[in-house]
């Protein structure tokens, strides 16, 4: 479950966190609480891969949601913590404090990452749905042990969350203070200043962002989306160059007829008949009957498209089989229907794309509904959910500007968008 890419974000959070507190007891603290959560909601998660069936992802995301959360909400509390001992203020009652202001914000925070992840359920795909549900385990436990495990661990290294330098200097104005202090109020910032240029800007900034999200299209990943010295893009390309890209995205179809043929010479008839129609779709390279079914009542046919399994082409092409149905029906009183990895790419995208607007708002609804709980205001969860849809259109734009549209892509290794 942790690859590299875990291990090197770990020490580049464990090298910043030492920079920003300057303290190897206060670095290691929001690190501990963030590998101890991950650590529990991977073994629930595993343990109960025995009894449900799900894919191999469905732990990995619990292991990087887990991470960044359990760094974040311990850091949260932790830094607060350290606010209020500079001050002064005992230790016991500094834990309290943070744990009752910063812990009630940590709590509410988590809940609507859990609401999300939830949500995810209502897309219908069973296997996104299971990742959402693990993913929200991992995600509750890292508000537990922030609220719980971070306090005691704040106990135990009592004024050593300090460095030597901040505990002699406890009560004590910085030089950095005293010399804002001696130049007298600072200038406002620029957001204060011109609240309406800089919320206009950014509103134009992400806007543009957003842009190629609505170009986007779903879908599966293939054989060309795996790294280049992988077997897996090698062996995807061998098939290109010598069979044509269409040989990695076969459609499969399956032609249901309601009994048996009469003998051999019926059956080759049929097949020939059903071939010769599919082979005049748009972006069918070859037509192949395949096996016929015990009962004989199922005829297979393999069509080797023009374009790989990711294209646009191949997705009207399964669409344009479908459309087959009356003519199968009028002429050969059969059922026709599709399967295979392109079939099953454009089903899930379906549902995901019919589906991402009943997501949204479901996501949106409760999550004001719980920011009017917290806040008791309903201007601050409106702005807060507006800004929500725009950062996740802006997301979304992104990652079809790099994944689809290739951009940057000798950056993010993205060689076939």
């Amino acid at each position: 479950l942790l690859g590299i890419g875990e291990i090197i974000g770990l020490v580049i959070a464990a090298v910043v966190l030492f920079l920003m507190l300057g303290t190897l007891i206060g670095a290691g603290l929001p690190l501990i609480a963030a590998v101890v959560g991950v650590g529990i909601s991977a073994a629930i998660t595993l343990a109960l891969s025995g009894v449900i069936e799900m894919s191999s992802t469905t732990p990995v995301l619990g292991v990087m949601l887990g991470l960044a959360v359990g760094i974040d909400y311990a850091l949260f509390l932790f830094n607060r913590h350290r606010k209020q001992l500079k001050q002064g203020m005992d230790v016991r009652e500094s834990i309290a404090l943070a744990n009752g202001t910063s812990g009630n914000a940590v709590v509410f925070a988590g809940l609507t990452v859990i609401i999300a992840l939830l949500a995810l359920n209502l897309t219908g795909v069973g296997f996104l749905g299971l990742m959402g549900t693990m993913a929200s385990v991992a995600i509750a436990i890292s508000i537990l042990l922030a609220i719980t495990l971070t306090p005691a661990l704040m106990s135990l290294i009592g004024m050593k969350a300090l460095s030597k330098k901040e505990r002699a200097n406890i009560g004590l104005e910085t030089k950095q203070e005293l010399k804002a202090k001696a130049k007298g109020p600072a200038k406002p910032a620029l957001v204060v200043r011109h609240p309406w240029i800089t919320m206009v800007t950014g509103i134009i900034a992400l806007s543009i962002v957003a842009i190629p999200f609505f170009s986007m299209r779903l879908g599966l990943p293939d054989g060309s989306a795996e790294p280049k010295e992988s077997t897996q893009y090698k062996s995807f390309q061998l098939i290109s160059e010598a069979f044509g890209p269409g040989a990695n995205g076969q459609v499969l179809t399956v032609v249901t007829i309601p009994n048996k043929l009469a003998d051999e010479n019926a059956e080759n008839t049929f097949k020939a008949d059903v071939s010769e129609r599919l082979a005049k779709l748009d972006n069918v390279d070859t037509a192949i009957p395949g096996s016929i079914s015990e009962d004989g009542t199922k005829y297979l046919f393999v069509l080797i498209p023009e374009t790989g399994p990711s294209e646009i082409e191949t997705t009207n092409l399964v669409h344009d089989i479908r459309e087959l149905s009356p003519e199968i029906k009028t002429n050969f009183d059969a059922e026709i229907g599709v399967t295979g990895l392109a079939a099953m790419n454009i089903d899930i995208s379906q549902r995901m794309s019919s589906v991402l607007p009943l997501y949204l708002t479901v996501v949106i609804l409760l999550s004001i509904l719980l920011m009017i709980l917290v806040f008791r205001s309903i201007a601050v969860p409106i702005i807060a959910s507006a800004g929500f849809l725009l950062s996740v259109s802006a997301a979304l734009g992104s990652v079809v500007a790099i994944f689809q549209w290739g951009w940057l892509g000798f950056l993010t290794d993205v060689h076939d968008p």
